[in-house]
This record gives C-alpha cells, sequence and structure tokens, in this order.
C-alpha cells in the first residue's frame, strides 16, 4: 500500500512546492517599483524622444514621470506595477521603433536614438508631392505641409494628406487655421469615423483657447484643450535664429480621487512657413500655461538686474551630500538659468522651486539667485575651491550664517 500512495504524495509535494514559489512571485506582482529609462545620442528636442514621454506618462499604472537631460542623454524616472521589459512591451510600436534598445532588464531601459527621429515618420514609398510656388501654405502657414503625400477633399475642401506609422492625416490650413482630420476605418474597409482637430489658431489674440473639453465624475476630471501662448516671438534653436514664431500649448489631465493625477502640459513652438522648431514640456500641468508664459517673462525681464556674469567654470550639475543625510543638487546651465533638487541626482530627486524658470550669476563672491515661482532675488556667498578629499574643482555656497556646503562636481570636472 505504501508503494501505491507515493506517486500520489509526490503530486502533493510539486503541487505545493509550485505554490509556494506563486505565493512567493505574487507577492511582488502589482507593487510599484522604481525604473529608469535612459535615451543616449539624442537632441532634447527630438521628436522621437518627446513621443516616448508623453506616451510613458499616459501608460497605465506609471506615476512619479521625471526627466533630466545633460549632453546628449535624457534620463526619466518613474513608478510602475510590474518590470522595465512589461513597461516597454506596453508602448506603441509607433514609439518603440524610432529607437535602438541597447539594454533591458527588469528595473532598466537603455536605448539610443536613431538618425532621423521623427514622432511619426512617413510610411508611404511614393515620392512626395512638393507644393508649386504659388501654394501659400509654404509661406503663411505654422505647420509644415510643404511635402505631402495625397489631396482628399472633405465638402468641396482641400485638405494635404500625409502618411504617418499611425496612418494617413488630412492637413488644412486656412486663414491662420490648421484643422487636421483622422479617419478611422473598420475592417471590412467601411469608414466609422472622421475625426476633426483644430490644432493652430494664429489669427486670434493671445490667450485664445480652443478644443477644450472638460468632464466632471464623482471621483475626478478631465480636461483638454489648446491655448495660443504668444506671437510674433522671435526664438534661437540650436545656434538658429526663427522670427515670426507663434507658441501653442496643448494641455491634458485627469484628476482622480482614488488614483491620483496624471497630465503633461507643453507648449510647441511654431514658425511661419516652416512648422514646429522647438518643443517645450512644463512642469505642472495643472497650472494655466499663459500665467505660467507671463511669469517666465517677468522672470526673464527681472534676471538682468543680476549685475554677476554667467561663470563657465561654474556651469554643471553641482552636489552636496553629508553622510547619513539628505542630498542637494544645483544644475547650472549655460543660458543662465538653473535647477535646485532634493535627492541623490537630477533623474530620482524632487525638483524645488519649479514653477518657472531660475536664473543665476556670479558676482565675486556672491551667488546671485532669482526664483521666479517667488518671485524673489537675493545674495549668498560662493567661493571656488578644491574637494579637500578629491583636490578636483569644487564650489562652497553658503548655507546659513557662518555654514557653508561644499558641491562637487556630477559632470567630471
Amino acid at each position: 500500500m505504501k508503494n501505491v500512495f507515493t506517486p500520489y504524495r509526490s503530486l502533493l509535494i510539486i503541487a505545493f512546492i509550485c505554490s509556494l514559489h506563486f505565493n512567493s512571485n505574487s507577492q511582488t506582482t502589482g507593487k510599484p517599483q522604481q525604473l529608469s529609462v535612459t535615451i543616449t545620442g539624442i537632441d532634447y528636442d527630438d521628436a522621437g524622444f518627446t513621443s516616448l514621454r508623453q506616451k510613458l506618462q499616459n501608460t497605465k499604472n506609471v506615476s512619479n514621470l521625471k526627466q533630466s537631460f545633460n549632453n546628449s542623454t535624457a534620463t526619466i524616472s518613474l513608478t510602475y506595477t510590474n518590470t522595465a521589459t512589461d513597461l516597454w512591451d506596453q508602448l506603441p510600436v509607433s514609439v518603440r521603433q524610432l529607437f535602438k534598445v541597447t539594454s533591458i532588464d527588469d528595473s532598466h531601459i537603455a536605448l539610443s536614438g536613431k538618425e532621423n527621429n521623427s514622432a511619426a515618420t512617413s510610411t508611404n514609398n511614393a515620392p512626395a508631392q512638393v507644393a508649386t510656388p504659388g501654394d501659400n501654405d509654404c509661406k503663411t502657414c505654422y505647420y509644415n505641409l510643404c511635402k505631402y503625400d495625397v489631396t482628399k477633399t472633405f465638402q468641396g475642401v482641400l485638405y494635404k494628406g500625409i502618411n504617418w506609422d499611425q496612418g494617413t492625416y488630412y492637413y488644412n490650413c486656412d486663414n491662420g487655421v490648421v484643422t487636421r482630420k483622422i479617419i478611422t476605418v473598420n475592417g471590412n474597409g467601411v469608414i466609422t469615423n472622421i475625426r476633426t482637430d483644430t490644432l493652430i489658431v494664429s489669427n486670434a489674440p493671445e490667450g485664445t483657447v480652443w478644443g477644450t473639453s472638460f468632464f466632471k465624475a464623482i471621483d475626478g476630471a478631465v480636461f483638454k484643450g489648446y491655448t495660443l501662448i504668444a506671437k510674433n516671438v522671435s526664438v534661437n534653436v540650436n545656434n538658429t535664429q526663427y522670427n515670426d514664431v507663434i507658441i501653442v500649448n496643448y494641455r491634458e489631465y485627469t484628476t482622480n480621487n482614488f488614483l491620483g493625477n496624471t497630465g503633461s502640459s507643453t507648449n510647441y513652438y511654431y514658425a511661419r512657413g516652416l512648422g514646429n522648431i522647438k518643443t517645450e514640456p512644463l512642469n505642472d500641468y495643472t497650472k494655466d500655461p499663459m500665467v505660467i508664459y507671463k511669469n517666465q517673462k517677468q522672470a526673464e525681464t527681472t534676471s538682468h538686474n543680476l549685475k554677476g556674469i554667467i561663470d563657465p567654470d561654474v556651469v554643471g550639475t553641482w552636489k552636496w551630500h553629508e553622510e547619513g543625510g539628505i542630498s542637494t543638487i544645483y544644475k547650472f546651465s549655460s543660458d543662465g538659468t538653473f535647477n535646485y533638487y532634493v535627492g541623490s541626482s537630477p533623474a530620482t530627486g524632487q525638483e524645488m522651486y519649479a514653477d518657472g524658470k531660475n536664473f543665476w550669476k556670479i558676482n565675486g563672491n556672491l551667488l546671485e539667485i532669482y526664483y521666479s515661482g517667488m518671485n524673489k532675488m537675493w545674495e549668498t556667498g560662493f567661493q571656488k575651491i578644491k574637494d579637500p578629499s578629491t583636490g578636483k574643482p569644487a564650489i562652497s555656497i553658503q548655507f546659513k550664517g557662518t555654514e557653508y556646503r561644499t558641491y562637487t562636481s556630477m559632470d567630471s570636472k
């Protein structure tokens, strides 16, 4: 009898071991964990990077997304309820194919940019049609419609079709207004929906809002909308000067009393006859982008009152760390702006005073600082020193009273 029941007992043991393994694994499944994504070999304004960031931000179970950029390398940190591999698989193919995966594990994705990245690349092998000299779109439109693949009329109005990875989108530019039509076709080839969006309204006053929708529910709300932030702007992008530029903001966010808040707010810079030349994500999607822009302009004007210089020796990222304490980081940029973080790195730390651009200059033994979000300017003691432990360059910044903190370079200066 003993031998008869041995296989059955063995099965019970195997089942028990499997259940232990399953329960052990299930304890970690669904728990938020910190992941990071690094992308090398890209520009900050790279359309593929912008698309990746927005898709990550809108992916279910992603929260606490933060980003940093330095020396052609972008870093995104976030919290997700599964592995980095699972997160990558959740992204649309149209976004994934913009990058080359150099390494991936449970907690990190390393990517490199491909040449000529675009958030949506033309998929039609047929040669694109080029606008004729009499086509006013290339002269007056703020959306680039100089090259297109097909044309189509909707109720007698001509639209230019551009083949993207997501499908063919149709655009019309008339009297400073750019509209886009997206056609949805079912498996039988029957058109089931045509969605029309207004992307640009350049013939209206600054502050004009359009395309807004607001839905309020018991557990939260959903908002989407465009704002014409500024007109007739001059801007320098990658050492190229553009005039007659407009700034359009697109903002969307979801508030949920149980799941928290998610969203994004992005300024798009459009040059007349050229289209989008710059994309600028804003830190706070809950605030009116028009107010943020006005505060930034005021900050830029006020920053001219700083008396010092932008010292190239100080440009870079500097970190103070005390054993057992919380690190603080200054990131001084060559354009005279700076960011301030609390945490071990800009990617994982919390950015402070992020309501607008912050400005800095060095005036002798003083660090001049203007926090635009606080509308406050002050001076604090400053010295260039040598790190006593390594002998490498460091900076010393007055903390309070006679106490100074030594910040060492994170850029291997």
